[in-house]
């Protein structure tokens, strides 16, 4: 599927595993299989030459706090990481396609952009390998316009 793609001209390619949070979630076996996943696929990517697009995506449905989506965010980074270095993919062939830290969608406390933000790049500092050219990140506005 890879040569035939490359063949028709793409170059990159994305592949996005989800996690919830939630009572006794996300558990290490499924962050472990989310990781080992995301780094077979991105190493078949760079096998055939396409530039792989990870996307490990921790989701926003329920309602645990920004701290714990945080916290969540830097395990799951960093068993990407693991997973993708112990699969020999090279960094600097990579996209990172990460979630934004937020508490969740049906969490009624108080969370401001700023926070989001001065969160999500905290995570991001603290497990992203410096070799990664580009992190995106997909902007979510959590607001209703009247």
């Amino acid at each position: 599927m890879c040569k035939r793609t490359y063949a028709r001209g793409c170059r990159f390619a994305k592949w996005r595993s989800v996690i919830k949070i939630g009572e006794n979630l996300p558990s290490d076996v499924a962050i472990d299989a989310v990781a080992v996943g995301l780094a077979k696929y991105a190493l078949i990517c760079q096998q055939n030459g396409l530039v792989p697009i990870v996307e490990p995506e921790v989701l926003i449905d329920g309602t645990h706090t920004i701290e714990q989506c945080m916290s969540v965010t830097q395990k799951v980074l960093g068993v990407v990481f693991t997973e993708l270095h112990n699969h020999g993919v090279s960094f600097e062939g990579m996209l990172l396609k990460p979630n934004m830290v937020l508490k969740g969608k049906q969490n009624a406390g108080p969370a401001s952009f700023k926070q989001n933000a001065e969160f999500t790049i905290h995570a991001l500092r603290r497990t992203v390998v410096a070799a990664v050219p580009g992190i995106f990140v997909l902007l979510i506005a959590l607001f209703f316009i009247p």
